[in-house]
């Protein structure tokens, strides 16, 4: 028994995490880099790439991405 650390989505095949797939964001100007981290994420991954703070911003208002991969060094922020 996990207690409270059980996911509150039953686990599935989706990225090896939920039944119900979350969004993963990766937040880097350099898209060499970008296509990189995207390649080590497992098929199936619903993944969206965001080049700029602000495009990362608004993708997170209306993804409500899982996890964010971000850059510490964006042109904007």
């Amino acid at each position: 028994m996990l207690g409270c650390c059980a996911p509150a989505v039953p686990p599935a095949d989706c990225c090896g995490m939920y039944a119900v797939p979350r969004p993963i964001l990766i937040v880097e100007d350099h898209e060499v880099v970008g296509v990189a981290l995207r390649s080590i994420l497992p098929d199936g991954c619903d993944v969206a790439l965001a080049r700029t703070l602000a495009e990362a911003e608004q993708q997170c208002r209306t993804l409500a991405p899982e996890l964010v991969l971000l850059d510490v060094e964006l042109p904007d922020g």
